[in-house]
């Protein structure tokens, strides 16, 4: 057998023959990879939101992707200009035809179509009925005509059934009453309204438009459907000069920056506590270093060389990590699906496009390895406590240098930033607790017996009582921190 298989076979061994030995770093990797997929979901459904809002407050005018074709248009046109709408996955489509100023009576007006019109106007509007060939019924949104009064001239008969007012610049590029020009007659039949002898020789446009959805889009179909609209455009341009493509893509950009900055900001938060789960699993491995530490020396005992000897040690932390962090992801799973029905969110958009795709796989593996390796050199190397001082010392030096650099606004700088704090500082405060409880043993000499014994215990083994004040202060550290930012993004979401 070779020393890889044998290692692994001797891990598992132990792994069945007491499976309660590894309970604690377990805990600590699969709390980690839990903690960490769920924060990553959550990133993805606040991304989500975060668009969602950024879409919501758009008014409808900004919110329209319109095509316009200039002069009447054909069958053929409108097939071609529905075909580009719907192809997008946009909601339902509004025709609209827009005449140049005709004098009727009297009277200069503008002739204009709508369908439907009820969804353009107030609440309680009676929407005029069909055009015919003896009359075309409208609603006036304007002043200076009387409801009731019939503009005609030859070919054409306008009666006016009432008034209106369009809710929204988008089916006319306008709103009527707050752009300088004479009234607006609207119908609801724009295919009638071109059929009318008496105003066929005036110019036009025709237009068809539909409304970005708000809640029918998902921040991950955005730069899918930005580029969708881009190559409508392109072919609708292509197809003939006649046409014309207007879409939100600013507000479609908006709305991706927003859902890509939303996950940023938790992570802010989640690096923090992923550097107080790091203390945590110091702490639960410093438990381990003493029973791996009396293997390895049967082992040494038994003949094993010292390839062998490190082999049975990765082995063994590979099979604690790689079952914790399977338990983690479990976890990370049910947490997410936990959140997205809480955030009504379609549970199976938000597991395809954070935790269960290509770099999730990627990013559990290579969370098994940096785990493995990690907890491996905490037990079996000889300075595997002096780790963590290096790293701290690796941190300052970081934070020194972001701080300096004025470059804190960074996306890396700003995600990193509460780590290496909570890194520096928990790593600070356990070489200090070590004096504390030494200076604490030496100031109760002449004080009670009890608080005398307590302090002398942990004066002389200071190593496992420091951790776990280092690990206590860091994590109410960033139940602060955490709080603090919650009222500052408040506050400015407020502004």
């Amino acid at each position: 057998m070779s020393t890889l298989g044998a290692a692994l076979t001797l891990a598992l061994a132990r792994a069945r023959r007491r499976p309660w030995r590894a309970l604690a770093p377990a805990l600590g990797i699969a709390l980690a990879a839990a903690f960490i997929g769920a924060v990553w979901a959550e990133g993805t459904i606040a991304g989500e939101q975060a668009a969602r809002s950024a879409l919501r407050a758009l008014t409808p005018a900004q919110r329209a992707v319109t095509i316009t074709w200039q002069g009447a248009a054909t069958p053929t046109v409108e097939r071609q200009a529905r075909k580009a709408l719907g192809g997008a996955g946009l909601g339902s489509v509004t025709t609209a035809t827009l005449l140049s100023p005709v004098r009727l009576n009297g009277h200069v007006v503008r002739p204009a179509a709508i369908a439907p019109l009820s969804a353009w106007t107030g609440v309680g509007v009676q929407v005029p009925g069909p055009c015919r060939v003896t009359a075309c019924p409208v609603l006036l949104e304007g002043a200076g005509i009387q409801p009731g009064e019939t503009l005609g001239a030859p070919g054409v008969r306008l009666p006016v059934t009432g008034t209106a007012t369009l809710r929204s610049a988008a089916p006319l590029g306008f709103v009527p009453g707050q752009s300088p020009g004479p009234p607006v007659v609207l119908g609801s039949d724009p295919a009638g309204l071109e059929r009318l002898p008496g105003l066929s020789s005036f110019y036009r446009t025709e237009s068809w438009l539909a409304l970005l959805g708000v809640t029918g889009v998902h921040s991950w179909q955005l730069p899918a459907l930005r580029r969708r609209l881009q190559r409508d455009q392109a072919t609708l341009l292509s197809d003939g000069s006649g046409f014309s493509m207007a879409a939100p893509f600013g507000a479609l950009d908006a709305a991706a920056a927003d859902a890509s900055g939303a996950p940023r900001r938790l992570l802010l938060v989640a690096g923090g506590g992923i550097a107080a789960l790091a203390l945590f699993l110091m702490l639960v491995v410093g438990g381990m270093r003493h029973e791996t530490r009396e293997e390895l020396e049967r082992l040494r005992v038994a003949g094993a060389r010292s390839h062998q000897l490190a082999a049975f040690v990765v082995a063994d932390c590979a099979v604690t990590c790689g079952a914790a962090l399977l338990v983690g992801a479990a976890a990370a799973v049910a947490a997410a699906a936990i959140l997205s029905g809480g955030a009504h969110e379609p549970i199976e958009g938000v597991l395809s496009h954070s935790l269960l795709t290509w770099p999730g796989l990627a990013a559990l593996a290579g969370a098994g390895l940096v785990s493995t390796l990690l907890v491996a050199a905490l037990i079996a190397l000889p300075g595997g406590a002096r780790i963590a001082d290096v790293a701290a010392v690796a941190a300052v030096a970081a934070l020194a240098l972001v701080l300096a650099g004025n470059t804190v606004g960074g996306t890396a700088q700003t995600i990193l930033l509460a780590p290496l704090c909570a890194l520096a500082a928990g790593v600070l405060v356990l070489r200090l607790s070590a004096l504390v409880l030494m200076a604490g043993e030496r100031a109760v000499r002449r004080g009670p017996v009890a608080v005398r014994i307590a302090f002398v215990d942990l004066a002389r083994r200071p190593a496992l009582p420091s951790l776990w004040v280092a690990f206590v202060a860091v994590a109410v550290g960033l139940g602060g921190f955490a709080l603090c930012y919650r009222a500052t993004l408040q506050r400015s979401a407020s502004d």
